[in-house]
């Protein structure tokens, strides 16, 4: 029989003296094995952009105003075909701490409160699964319950946010110059695919309006 087996003998010494146990160690017949199963996993999915060029434009205007109504629109289009309640653009700046994310652009749905002037000057970290998604060029989605960081769970929640999607906008240089994103507020189960197709469009879309600011 494999593993460690322990042989007590018991021997009778004398009329009157008593018993002595004797504890007999035997080898194993095969070596013990010993296999900690430890994984550790986020509840993120991570996908790369899949833009099909549904959004896209013949020409950049150059026009400050026609561009904002294109960005305005992009948004619109994420938030209407992922089902969201707030659609989001964040600019992306780097200094000397890392990349910092400031949002410029919101669009909501009805009855959904804005939360643009919140989101300024928030750090993109490497080390979560959200910003290494996006520092490596990829759309990501969780469930804001499934955060790793309490504090943001309590800030996204204060902002009646359940779930949050969002895709890097990327500049032709490879440089990340924005983040487009779509919440939802009501705790409803997300189809991430129609999200996933919505966020590559708009952040194709936005790389010729941002890319070059």
């Amino acid at each position: 029989m494999p593993g460690l087996r322990l042989i007590m003998l018991l021997a009778a010494v004398g009329l009157a003296g008593g018993c002595e146990t004797t504890v007999q160690l035997e080898a194993p017949d095969q070596p013990i094995e010993m296999a900690l199963d430890v994984e550790v996993t986020y509840d993120v999915v991570v996908r790369p952009p899949t833009p099909t060029g549904a959004l896209g434009m013949d020409r950049v205007p150059t026009d400050p105003t026609a561009r904002e109504r294109l960005i305005n629109r992009s948004l619109d289009h994420a938030l209407v075909e992922a089902a969201g309640d707030r659609a989001l653009l964040f600019r992306a700046r780097q200094n000397g701490a890392g990349i910092r994310l400031d949002a410029s652009h919101e669009i909501t749905a009805p009855s959904t409160r804005p939360v643009l002037t919140q989101l300024r000057n928030l750090p993109l970290d490497p080390a979560s699964p959200e910003g290494a998604a996006t520092a490596d060029g990829k759309c990501y989605f969780r469930y804001v319950e499934d955060l790793e960081d309490l504090a943001r769970i309590h800030q996204l929640e204060g902002q009646s946010v359940t779930a949050l999607a969002a895709c890097p906008v990327i500049a032709a240089n490879g440089r990340l110059v924005g983040v487009v994103s779509v919440n939802w507020d009501r705790g409803q189960t997300v189809n991430q695919d129609r999200a996933h197709s919505a966020l590559s469009e708009a952040a194709s879309a936005l790389v010729p309006l941002i890319g070059d600011n």
